[in-house]
């Protein structure tokens, strides 16, 4: 190693700017890895560009909060879901936080079993309403049959779910139930349609409007309701409406009520779901493709076909931004080389067709964080489900 020469004089400031030098270019975040590593740029601090606020996950039986500035991941609340109540051991967890992210709706499937009753229902679902700390500010214990994804209204005034009793039949035994927050029914009925569209596979997500309106997929299309009714009202449906194994579903309104994101679905089964994010307006005009995944070129120089497996989105609470969660959750397979990808994006959402990269290209942010390892920023994101939310 070679002696420096540094004279009195500018001894203290050579040795302060060598030691930044030495220190900027170490260091596991400052490698770019192929097991998700990242670089160090930033960006006044912040690690993704400049983006703020947070995205919510679940895990197996907690949720997660990662701070996009810093791409810390939290716990949130500060318990484990089976500590808000007393459970069954199958009881498995679900939660959606408001929009602001200061209160959770969480769904406890099975959170009950009685086989003292003869009528075929013995299970039992529970809706709870949790704040940050992890009190349970409100609990309703329902028969079983509640899908994910039930959700508060914008205002936190109000609960919507869905209950079904076979969600793959040609006419499925569907229910849209809306109750106020002590849990007092104010409508639930079957899912109604306007005329022609009383058949196909009804997915139990949906969200709410600035209006208290709901907006879910049916098949392969979208309706809306009216305020607090089930009779919806049709939107929209996909081009290629005639092919059984295309549909929509995840629909997700903007925050100013004038858009909606959702996925169109070309394939799904137990071990892939492949689909893009689309988005349009309110009234179902102007839909396009948000982004996809491009083609890659394989070790051999040929051109592999990429997965469009895209498991959720979410808009950012400017509504500048839609964050899409590309690659599967855990059994899915994933699109990109070596099946290496599993990430979250935040694509601007005036978006048109534009092409998934992580070179910044169309505005597009690869959101790095500490969510797969503690110790390091990583672009790997792979939560225990595929449900994300962008709060402040």
């Amino acid at each position: 190693m070679k002696d420096i020469y540094c004279s009195k004089k500018y001894l203290f400031l050579i040795c302060i700017i060598s030691l930044l030098v030495i220190s900027c270019g170490g260091g596991s975040a400052g490698d770019v890895r192929n097991d998700g590593g990242n670089t160090d740029d930033t960006t006044d601090g912040n690690v993704n560009g400049g983006l703020t606020g947070r995205i919510f996950v679940n895990n197996e039986n907690s949720g997660v909060m990662v701070d996009i500035s810093t791409g810390r991941a939290t716990q949130m609340p500060s318990i484990n879901w089976e500590q808000t109540g007393d459970y069954n051991a199958s009881t498995s967890f679900s939660a959606v936080p408001n929009k602001t992210g200061t209160l959770f709706l969480l769904t406890a499937f099975n959170c009950e079993y009685h086989p003292e009753d003869n009528s075929g229902f013995r299970e039992r679902d529970c809706l709870l309403i949790v704040d940050i700390k992890g009190n349970v500010v409100k609990r309703q214990v329902y028969s079983g049959g509640i899908g994910e994804g039930s959700k508060l209204s914008n205002d936190d005034e109000y609960i919507a779910f869905m209950y079904m009793d076979e969600p793959h039949d040609s006419s499925p035994n569907a229910e849209l139930h809306i109750v106020d927050k002590e849990f007092q029914q104010i409508t639930g009925s079957f899912i109604k349609h306007s005329s022609g569209y009383n058949s196909g596979l009804l997915w139990r997500n949906f969200d709410w409007t600035n209006d208290n309106e709901i907006v879910y997929g049916y098949d392969d299309s979208i309706f809306i309701t009216p305020a607090y009714n089930s009779l919806g009202s049709h939107i929209y449906t996909i081009p290629t409406a005639d092919n059984n194994d295309h549909f929509v579903t995840n629909p997700v309104v903007s925050p100013d009520g004038t858009k909606i994101a959702f996925r169109y679905m070309t394939d799904s089964n137990y071990s892939i779901k492949q689909g893009n994010v689309w988005v349009m307006n309110i009234d179902g005009t102007d839909p396009h493709r948000l982004v996809y995944t491009p083609n890659y070129e394989a070790e051999d120089g040929s051109t592999v076909v990429a997965y469009q497996v895209y498991n959720d989105h979410a808009w950012s609470p400017d509504g500048k931004y839609i964050m899409v969660m590309e690659g599967g959750t855990s059994g899915d397979l994933v699109s990109g080389p070596d099946g290496a990808s599993n990430s979250l994006y935040a694509v601007p959402s005036e978006s048109r067709d534009v092409p998934l990269n992580e070179n910044g290209e169309h505005g597009i942010v690869h959101i790095r964080s500490y969510f797969f390892d503690s110790s390091r920023l990583t672009f790997h994101f792979e939560p225990y489900s595929g449900e994300i939310k962008w709060v402040p």
